[in-house]
């Protein structure tokens, strides 16, 4: 039930017949393969929580995509968007934390862009995802007129076969599931006949499916992002030549670069010396340090704004012929300048370790390693920018692929626990903030009352925290545990209930043991 028309292998796009009306797909097998994943979706998601049935709809959604054009199997951004969407549902089968479920959702929409519309970058195919849903809702109806008609007689007869058989049995159904609720006698008559497993909630959730999935399924594309995306070229043409170097010339415009870039990379090349003279000589005792945190934080935002201004400059500079000089200068002046970035990278690491190393791990101190990783990403990126002489899209697009793919591997790990884990085992106790690591949530329970059992007490006001609020968490997870099936099942659930339920406070100092739950 898609219109569409392929121009090219990698692009689907909506095409009208001479009245005006949508065509339907020539490929009856898609059709039923639709049907059925909507059917299999409704199964796994209806009167369910997320958990293993994310993981599920996305393991049978990867091939089946797969099967509405294989040629996406030759592409290597199919498969990253693949995988993008794989790890976030593996994020969210570990812990589904509202993030994750936002981001797998996310990233099903970019997948679905990449499986029928190969070009699109994450920025404009999210864009185009989002308008190629809406498109095809509108062609969802002209789909269904166009259902009964332009049919050959042949598939007309197949089709009121099929439905003489369909139409009878369904509605006998329902009237049969009506009467027996509304009379005893006729149930206990028709006992035998069963309709306990129909369902008219799940009826409707599945015909609400098939219409708002079929977005997903058979999107109809902009001809305008599609247009404007493709004038986005990877590679600087050699005759580019604008305003701006006209103006100037060739030769002026190098010189200018020239200069800056010498400029720029003095004042950095002394801006890491001294830093690097600070991790040797300033950083003696991170624990005494007042200002280490400042200097941390400071160092990020300085690192943030320089590598902002070099993918500005080096695009600015490198966008036409400067990039085909035989003169060099330009180009490893650019690379040179990339590199002492990557060692501000280096030297706010080594800062960002002493801190964590002395005062514990926060989601802060450890988002600053994030934003680290990406700005070295970006910086490797922006390098081979410049030797391959790439243009600023293809700096774009990879860089903002290359962030999803970090962000969604992130999404697979429980990080309270590793936090809590971390501070417990190598912070001194005078250092650990255990009133931040209670506010975590109750992955962090289970640690504390091990390190207060095994390792040194913990302050009564935390452990009375926990004892008030691990009830409730406790009580949640078996209602989860009562009310869904297998299809909701996670792994930090499953392993939460089980710390919980087994959860126990020990006040040596009192002399007795309090259980929490008996």
């Amino acid at each position: 039930m898609i219109p569409h028309q392929k121009e090219d292998p990698s692009i689907i796009d909506a095409q009208e017949d001479e009245n005006g009306a949508f065509t339907l797909p020539r490929s009856s097998t898609q059709v039923s393969l639709y049907y059925i994943w909507a059917l299999l979706v409704c199964f796994l998601f209806v009167g369910e929580s997320f958990g293993l049935n994310v993981l599920l709809t996305t393991t049978m959604t990867v091939p089946l995509y797969a099967f509405l054009d294989l040629e996406n199997l030759r592409k290597p951004k199919w498969w990253l968007a693949s995988l993008i969407f794989l790890l976030t549902a593996i994020g969210v089968f570990v812990h589904p934390t509202n993030t994750a479920i936002t981001a797998w959702f996310v990233s099903f929409m970019y997948f679905f862009v990449v499986t029928n519309f190969s070009r699109f970058s994450l920025y404009i195919g999210l864009l185009q995802a989002l308008i190629a849903v809406l498109n095809s809702y509108a062609s969802f109806f002209e789909a269904l007129s166009n259902f009964f008609r332009q049919k050959t007689e042949k598939k007309k007869r197949a089709y009121i076969r099929i439905l003489q058989i369909i139409v009878p049995i369904t509605l006998g159904m329902i009237f049969i599931k009506l009467y027996q609720r509304a009379d005893k006698n006729f149930h206990d008559m028709t006992w035998f006949i069963n309709l306990e497993w129909f369902s008219w909630r799940f009826v409707a959730w599945y015909l609400i499916a098939i219409f708002v999935l079929f977005g997903t399924y058979f999107g109809v594309t902009s001809s305008i992002l599609k247009e404007w995306e493709q004038k986005c070229k990877d590679d600087v043409p050699k005759d580019h030549e604008d305003r701006i170097e006209k103006y100037l010339g060739e030769d002026n415009e190098a010189r200018i670069a020239s200069t800056t870039l010498i400029l720029l990379n003095l004042i950095l090349g002394l801006y890491v010396l001294m830093d690097f003279r600070y991790l040797f000589t300033g950083l003696t005792n991170p624990v005494t340090d007042p200002n280490l945190a400042e200097v941390v934080h400071d160092g990020i935002v300085a690192l943030i704004s320089s590598i902002t201004l070099v993918i500005l400059l080096v695009t600015f500079f490198l966008r036409g012929k400067l990039n085909f000089r035989n003169n060099k200068r330009v180009e490893w002046l650019t690379i040179t300048w990339l590199v002492l970035n990557i060692l501000l990278v280096f030297t706010t690491s080594v800062k960002n370790f002493e801190y964590i190393s002395s005062w514990g791990l926060t989601y802060r101190r450890m988002g600053v390693y994030i934003y680290l990783f990406l700005c070295l990403v970006g910086l490797v990126i922006a390098i081979v920018k410049v030797r391959k002489k790439k243009t600023f899209w293809f700096l774009l697009r990879n860089t903002t692929l290359a962030f999803a793919l970090v962000l969604a591997s992130l999404l697979t790990f429980n990080w309270n626990r590793f936090i809590t884990d971390y501070n417990l085992t190598n912070i001194e106790k005078e250092h650990i903030d255990f009133q931040y690591l209670v506010s975590l949530g109750p992955d962090t329970y289970a640690y504390i009352i091990h390190y207060h059992n095994n390792v040194s007490e913990v302050d009564d006001e935390i452990l009375k925290q926990i004892a008030d609020e691990a009830p409730k968490h406790l009580s949640n997870l078996s209602s989860k545990k009562a009310t869904t099936t297998w299809k909701s099942y996670t792994i930090n659930d499953a392993k939460l209930y089980e710390e919980l339920s087994n959860l126990e406070l020990d006040y040596k100092d009192r002399n007795f043991l309090w259980k929490l739950f008996n």
